[in-house]
């Protein structure tokens, strides 16, 4: 565990924290984020449990390390809030202004390089889960997720015919122009980055397991596949 920055507004001192597993040998790296949104909290919660799936089982991934971000926004999330003390969607503005968290990820992930990166989300505009790429080399992937999602009995939302995902190409890109957190680590991280959203509409344990799942079902696929 590491305290990466300390967020200020007037008199509210938050601490911004960065906990890594490291297994003995790792092959693998993996970057898990949430509640950069702070009225998202299922996410902040679906990586406490995982956290703590893995004090008690450590050998749960035997080569893959990785790094939790799990409160990118405390001051929102201590007030239930979208945006941060500055009235800042953090998310959205992640590229373009200088708020005092993007200032503290951005430090530390100055020199990480990451196979893998998800980015914890809720959505209140639809009653199914969905995920979000930015030009994955295999969309395969983002697929076998949908279908394993949809077999264990997790509605989807369709998008454009895809169901279950959402994929922005790489031709894609100039035109955003609501680019987020997950689209700066696909530019500086990460050849591989999600958005994962749960329906905020589902009881908040539902929605916690959502995201574990379907981060298994990920990290699984993408280096367990044998």
């Amino acid at each position: 565990m590491m305290q990466i920055a300390t967020v200020t507004y007037g008199d509210q001192y938050s601490p911004m924290w960065v906990y890594s597993y490291v297994p003995n040998s790792p092959k693998h790296y993996v970057l898990i984020t949430a509640g950069i949104h702070g009225n998202e909290p299922s996410g902040v919660e679906a990586i406490i449990e995982i956290i703590k799936d893995i004090g008690q089982d450590p050998n749960k991934y035997t080569d893959v390390a990785i790094d939790f971000i799990p409160m990118m926004n405390p001051w929102g999330w201590a007030r239930n809030v979208k945006w941060n003390g500055d009235a800042i969607d953090i998310n959205r503005k992640f590229l373009s202004i200088d708020t005092q968290e993007a200032i503290a990820v951005q430090k530390y992930l100055s020199r990480k390089k990451y196979d893998l990166t998800i980015d914890l989300h809720e959505d209140g505009g639809y009653d199914g889960f969905y995920s979000l790429t930015y030009d994955n080399h295999e969309l395969i992937k983002s697929q076998y997720l949908s279908r394993e999602l949809k077999e264990n009995g997790i509605n989807l939302r369709t998008y454009k015919g895809n169901e279950g995902y959402i994929h922005v190409t790489r031709e894609e890109f100039p035109w955003l122009n609501l680019p987020t957190f997950a689209y700066y680590l696909r530019l500086n991280n990460t050849d591989e980055a999600y958005i994962f959203e749960t329906p905020y509409n589902k009881p908040m344990q539902e929605r916690i397991d959502m995201h574990k799942y379907a981060i298994s079902v990920l990290i699984n696929l993408y280096f367990h596949a044998d």
